[in-house]
Order: C-alpha cells, then sequence, then structure tokens
C-alpha cells in the first residue's frame, strides 16, 4: 500500500480516537475502541515507520516525525479518558475496556501502571497480556538461539575435511 494512502487512513483513524471513552451525555454505554480498530492503527503505524515492532515509542517517534497527527497527544488524551471511565464505574466497562487495555500494555504504554491501580480486574486483565506478551518475547528468543546454532552447525560440518 502507498505510503500516502497509509498516512491518510492514519488520520482518519487519529481522528477517530478523540470519539472513544468519551462522558455519556445522556444514560447511555460509553463507546470504546475495538481490538480490530486497534491493531489498524497498529499496522499503519509500523507500515509508516518501517519497522515490524510496534511500541509506544515508535508512536513518540513518529508523532515527531509527522507532529500533523498529533498521535501520541491523542492517545495519551485516550488512555486518560479511559482511564477516568473505568474510576467512575470499574466493573461496567471493564468487560468492554479490555481489547484498549490490552493493547495499551502490548504497546507498553506508560498510563498502564495507573490503568493497573483502578480495580482488581483491570490488574489482572493487564497481568495477563503482559505474561503474554513475555511468553511470546521467550518464545522468539528461543527461536532465535535455536536457528543461530542450526547455522554455527551448518557452518562447523561445511569447514570438515
Amino acid at each position: 500500500m502507498r505510503r500516502r494512502e497509509v498516512k491518510r487512513r492514519l488520520a482518519h483513524s487519529a481522528a477517530r480516537l478523540s470519539s472513544y471513552c468519551q462522558e455519556p451525555a445522556i444514560k447511555q454505554a460509553t463507546s470504546w475502541p475495538s481490538g480490530d480498530f486497534l491493531e489498524s492503527v497498529e499496522g499503519d503505524v509500523g507500515s509508516l515507520s518501517s519497522t515490524n515492532h510496534v511500541s509506544w515509542k515508535t508512536f513518540r517517534r513518529l508523532d515527531g516525525r509527522m507532529p500533523s497527527l498529533r498521535l501520541a497527544l491523542r492517545l495519551d488524551n485516550l488512555a486518560n479518558r479511559a482511564l477516568a471511565r473505568l474510576k467512575s464505574a470499574p466493573h461496567a466497562a471493564l468487560g468492554r475496556a479490555r481489547p484498549l487495555i490490552r493493547w495499551l500494555v502490548r504497546m507498553r504504554h506508560s498510563r498502564v501502571a495507573e490503568l493497573a491501580a483502578v480495580n482488581r480486574a483491570a490488574a489482572t486483565a493487564i497481568r495477563q497480556q503482559a505474561r503474554v506478551g513475555q511468553n511470546a518475547r521467550l518464545q522468539k528468543e528461543r527461536e532465535t538461539a535455536r536457528l543461530r546454532k542450526q547455522r554455527e552447525r551448518l557452518r562447523k560440518f561445511d569447514k570438515k575435511p
């Protein structure tokens, strides 16, 4: 996909971020971002920054290169609003907030510790996601080490007369 299209889609997604986790004007449910929406934002950021691993640091770097998006500020505001919604109704909102919490943990956002302090269920969700991320990293390290060892053995085998 062309870079211009990805940037336009990311700008549209960034504008949509401001509509999530708002204080409802009437007695209705708060709108939370879906996991698919957050993954599409992550994919667009990865595409624009030309990296496979996207973290909060990647968002800030991209924000520095493309300040018109104000992506880091919008995501910070989203995290602040989510924290406020979870504080006001901790048990009612957790089910719909779970994709956002998981995504913020995976991105290693700075507000994750405050989200964990909101209630036990949020802390449990954060611990579970952190454990999943840690297991994925360990699996990747093991696979990398296995491939490295395999290459070393092939080199030794090729060098023998």
